[in-house]
C-alpha cells in the first residue's frame, strides 16, 4: 500500500480505529521515508466534538504530526444533499481528505476501515439486496482520480486494534453515537455480530473471507462480461465513453449520454444466465446515468425479450422501454433532447430536391455509343461500401419529380422476377423481409417519385430504374450517410 517516499493524508477521529492507524503508519514512517498529515473534521453533530478535535491535535503533537481540523455543519450538508447525515457525513469527509491530499502534494488517502467494519458493510447490503458487487466487502486500495484510497489495517478486528494501543499506552476518544441503534451499521455492529460470534467463534473474520473470495469471483465476472459485451453489442447511440470495456455501466462514472443501445439476440442467449444478466444490466446502468430504480425485475424484464422470440416491446423503469425486434434487443433511454439525425430528416419530408435533406442530384448524359453507361454500369457492380449511400438510375423512367421523405402509406417498389416481369412489392413488405426493426421504419429515408419508391437509402433502388445499356440519362443521388 506504500512505497518509498509516499506522502499521505490519514484521516483521524480520535477513535480507537484511526489512532491506531496512525501509531502503525508513524512506525513506518522512517523506513519509507513517508510524509504523514492528519486531518479531523468536525461534523458539527455533538456537543463534545471539539474536545475530541483538541485530542487529535495532542495526539500529532506527540507523534510529530502534521494536522488540520476542519469544521463541517454536516446537519445542514445532509439538508442540502438530501441524503441522510451519515451519508453526508461520510461525502463531506472524502472531499475534505481530497482537498487536503491536493493542497499538500499527497497521492494516497489513509481511512481505518477494519475487519469488523467490513463485516457490517457485507451484512448491510446483503439485507438491503445487494447484487454480487456490494458483497464484495470493502476493498484494501481503491483508485480515486489521481489518488489512492488505502486501508492499512483492514486485516485487523476491534479487539487486536484495543490490544495494539492498550500494549503501547495509548489512549482514544469514543463517540457516544456510535452506542445509538438509530444508525443501521450501529445496530449490525451491537446486536448481530456478538450473536453471529456466539453462533460460531471467528464470525466476523469468516464473513471477511468469504467477502474475499467473492471479489476474485466478481474480477472474473466483469472480465467474462466484457467479453459478452464486446461481442453482443452491435449498436449504440450517444456517448463516446467505452461501454464494452472496464465495465463502466456498474459504477459512478455512468453518465446519461448514451441513449439507445443494441444487442444481439441470439449471441447473447447462449451465454450463461449470470454473465447474460451483468450485460444487460451494465447496459441499463449505462442508460439511466446510474444504478437507482434498476434492479434484478427489469433485467428479468429484458433477459425475458432475449430468450423468448417474437417482436414485442416492454417499458421499465425511468422512462426506460426496450424491444425485441427480429434478433435484436434495443434499449432506449427517454432523454427527449437526444434525437437522431434520421428524426430531423423526417421532419423535413416537403422538400423537393432534398438536398437540405443530405441528398446530392447530379443528371449525367450518356454518350450516343453508350459508354458513359458502361462505366457506370461499371462502378454499380463494384462491391463497395460507396454503393450503399451512392446510387445510379435511369432518369428516363422517372415520370415525375422526386422528393426525399420517409415512408408514407401506400409507398411501394418495382421488382423483377425471372421471367422479366415487373410487380409492385409494398415497402411496408420490403421492410418486414429484411428484417428492419420497425422502431427504425419511420426514419430512414426515401427517395420517391410520388408513390413509387426508386430509393430506399442505404438499402436498395426500384429495379425498374435500374440502368440499361440503353439508358439515355442518369441521375446519380448521392446521400449523406452522416445524416442517417
Amino acid at each position: 500500500m506504500v512505497t518509498d517516499g509516499d506522502r499521505i493524508v490519514v484521516g483521524v477521529s480520535g477513535g480507537a480505529d484511526s489512532v491506531c492507524l496512525l501509531f502503525l503508519l508513524c512506525g513506518l514512517r522512517e523506513k519509507y521515508s513517508l510524509g504523514i498529515h492528519a486531518v479531523h473534521i468536525n461534523h458539527s453533530i455533538r456537543e463534545e466534538a471539539g474536545e475530541d478535535a483538541a485530542f487529535v491535535e495532542r495526539l500529532c503533537e506527540k507523534l510529530n504530526v502534521s494536522c488540520d481540523v476542519i469544521k463541517k455543519d454536516v446537519p445542514v450538508l445532509a439538508k442540502e444533499w438530501k441524503m441522510s447525515e451519515e451519508e453526508a457525513g461520510r461525502k463531506a469527509r472524502y472531499d475534505v481528505f481530497e482537498q487536503v491530499a491536493h493542497r499538500y502534494g499527497c497521492s494516497k488517502i489513509a481511512v481505518a476501515h477494519n475487519m469488523n467494519d467490513e463485516a457490517e458493510t457485507v451484512l448491510f447490503h446483503m439485507f438491503r439486496g445487494s447484487g454480487l458487487h456490494g458483497l464484495t466487502g470493502i476493498p484494501a486500495v481503491r483508485e480515486h482520480e489521481d489518488l489512492e484510497i488505502i486501508r492499512p489495517i483492514k486485516c485487523l478486528n476491534r479487539e487486536e486494534i484495543e490490544t495494539v494501543l492498550k500494549d503501547e499506552g495509548l489512549d482514544w476518544v469514543t463517540d457516544r453515537t456510535n452506542f445509538e441503534d438509530k444508525y443501521a451499521r450501529n445496530r449490525i455492529r451491537h446486536n448481530i455480530l456478538p450473536e453471529a460470534e456466539g453462533i460460531a467463534s471467528g464470525a466476523v473474520k469468516h464473513i471477511c473471507e468469504a467477502a474475499a473470495q467473492l471479489a476474485e469471483t466478481e474480477q472474473l465476472l466483469e472480465e467474462l462480461e466484457s467479453d459478452c459485451l464486446n461481442k453482443c453489442c452491435i449498436g449504440r447511440n450517444g456517448s463516446d465513453n467505452d461501454l464494452k470495456s472496464s465495465n463502466n455501466c456498474n459504477r459512478e462514472s455512468a453518465t446519461e449520454s448514451t441513449f439507445e443501445i443494441s444487442l444481439d439476440a441470439i449471441a447473447l442467449a447462449k451465454y450463461h444466465p449470470v454473465i447474460r444478466k451483468r450485460a444487460i444490466l451494465s447496459c441499463l446502468k449505462k442508460l439511466c446515468g446510474g444504478g437507482k430504480d434498476i434492479g434484478a425485475v427489469q433485467v428479468e424484464q429484458v433477459n425475458e425479450l432475449v430468450e423468448r422470440a417474437g417482436n414485442r416491446d416492454i417499458n421499465l423503469a425511468r422512462g426506460i422501454s426496450a424491444r425485441r425486434s427480429y434478433d435484436t434487443v434495443v434499449m432506449f433511454a427517454p432523454d427527449k433532447n437526444l434525437q437522431s439525425d434520421a428524426t430531423d430528416l423526417h421532419k423535413d419530408n416537403a422538400l423537393g430536391s432534398g438536398m437540405e435533406a443530405g441528398v446530392q442530384i447530379e443528371v449525367i448524359q450518356a454518350g450516343e455509343d453508350g459508354a458513359d453507361t458502361a462505366k457506370i454500369l461499371e462502378t454499380v457492380c463494384r462491391e463497395d461500401e460507396l454503393n450503399k449511400y451512392t446510387k445510379w438510375l435511369d432518369y428516363g423512367k422517372i415520370d415525375g419529380r422526386l422528393e426525399v421523405r420517409t415512408r408514407k402509406s401506400g409507398d411501394y417498389l418495382m421488382v423483377c422476377d425471372a421471367s422479366g416481369e415487373y410487380h409492385r412489392k409494398s415497402l411496408k413488405d420490403y421492410m418486414i423481409d429484411m428484417k428492419i426493426p420497425s422502431a427504425k421504419r419511420d426514419s430512414i429515408p426515401v427517395v420517391a417519385c410520388g408513390s413509387h419508391c426508386v430509393w430506399l437509402v442505404g438499402y436498395r433502388i426500384s429495379d425498374f430504374c435500374k440502368l440499361t445499356p440503353d439508358t439515355k440519362q442518369v441521375v446519380k443521388l448521392s446521400f449523406n450517410n452522416n445524416s442517417l
